[in-house]
């Protein structure tokens, strides 16, 4: 087969979609050297992978949206693809071969109100179209793959759930790197952590205030600090106005984009990483962590219990006292704080990108065929 895949979102700094498209590709090539991958995109793509099945064709086009239906097209005519894979929602409106398409949530049609102008109209469309004239769906969760049927005008048998993987440098270590990584993103202490783009959907207002009443327990108060790992996204300045308005603002720490290096000893070295989502079609975040060896909080929205098991304190609904008693009882019980440790571990296991790649190579063929 050849294969085309949609590489938009193979930049710098890498986000969920980027994310996904790289370690996909990176063990498809792995599979089948018989198989070749084609990467699209209307601007430079910034990778490492390099395989002698793995080609790239850059149509420079000033906007991404109009090379997606004026541009790739004519690619794939040229390049006499088999299929397309769209790893990031949307297809052409014009497609000359099978089209693909993964979906990782529908938070613009089910939450509007947390996105800006462009993506509550442009993406919510887009996606409608694109899942009509798609052969195939890959939701990212069972979650994600309910949420398709109810909202999307799809059949059931055309959506697959293939669960994204987790990458190896993700697991326990003790390396004195840990001690340089809290010197250099938590002021040099104990730390809880967040990971993820700082926008609404993340419910981080709500963290910041729970983390706040945590701190009136003179347990806390001077040894436990709050960090924020994550690009600025949609509506942060609320979030930095909190903090100077709590008199905080010297406990908690953003730090914008982390290097991929260094996000494994981040990990590591947080006490416990939090994470109340509003809503999320996979959570990828939670997965490094409980590779990791980090014991989780989470909320139940969505996806996250099934992807937590019994891995992770699972806490349903938003009340302060909840989540303040729970990340005190985890920061305080080395027992509890231990045994939800080791469970992560094993619960991470069952996600793999191996996996993934096979399961995604299984739909092309069913596809092609």
């Amino acid at each position: 087969m050849k294969i085309a895949i949609d590489g938009r979102a193979l930049t710098t700094p890498r986000t969920g979609g980027g994310y996904y498209t790289y370690h996909l590709l990176k063990e498809l090539i792995k599979k089948n050297g018989r198989d070749q991958y084609v990467v699209c995109a209307h601007k430079k793509i910034v990778t490492d992978l390099a395989a002698e099945n793995l080609d790239f064709r850059i149509d420079r086009f000033p906007l991404g949206i109009l090379w997606q239906h004026a541009g790739l097209p004519r690619t794939l005519v040229r390049e006499k693809a088999d299929l397309l894979h769209s790893p990031i929602f949307t297809l052409p409106h014009s497609l000359p071969c099978p089209g693909i398409v993964t979906i990782f949530d529908l938070t613009a049609l089910l939450f509007p109100q947390l996105h800006n102008m462009k993506v509550r109209f442009s993406l919510r469309f887009a996606m409608e179209s694109s899942a009509r004239r798609a052969k195939k769906i890959i939701a990212i969760s069972e979650n994600t793959r309910q949420d398709i049927l109810k909202f999307l005008p799809v059949e059931e048998n055309k959506i697959e759930v293939i669960y994204p993987g987790v990458s190896t440098s993700f697991c326990p270590s003790d390396s004195t790197d840990m001690e340089k990584i809290r010197q250099k993103y938590a002021g040099g202490t104990r730390y809880l952590l967040h990971v993820g783009t700082l926008e609404p959907r993340k419910n981080l207002g709500f963290l910041i205030d729970v983390y706040n009443e945590l701190l009136k327990d003179n347990s806390f108060s001077k040894k436990l600090n709050l960090v924020l790992a994550g690009m600025r996204g949609w509506g942060y300045k609320n979030l930095f106005r909190k903090v100077e308005q709590l008199g905080i603002k010297d406990r908690v720490f953003f730090t914008e984009y982390v290097p991929e290096s260094e996000m494994p000893f981040l990990y590591n070295a947080a006490e416990v990483f939090v994470f109340p989502s509003l809503y999320e079609g996979f959570g990828l975040p939670v997965l490094e962590a409980m590779a990791s060896g980090i014991p989780v909080v989470t909320s139940s929205a969505s996806s996250l219990p099934e992807v937590v098991g019994k891995a992770g304190m699972v806490i349903n609904g938003w009340r302060k006292e909840d989540w303040t008693s729970t990340l005190s009882k985890m920061l305080t019980d080395n027992r509890i704080k231990k045994d939800f440790a080791e469970r992560g571990i094993w619960q991470a296991k069952k996600f793999s990108w191996g996996k993934c790649a096979a399961e995604t190579l299984r739909i092309y063929r069913e596809t092609v065929r």
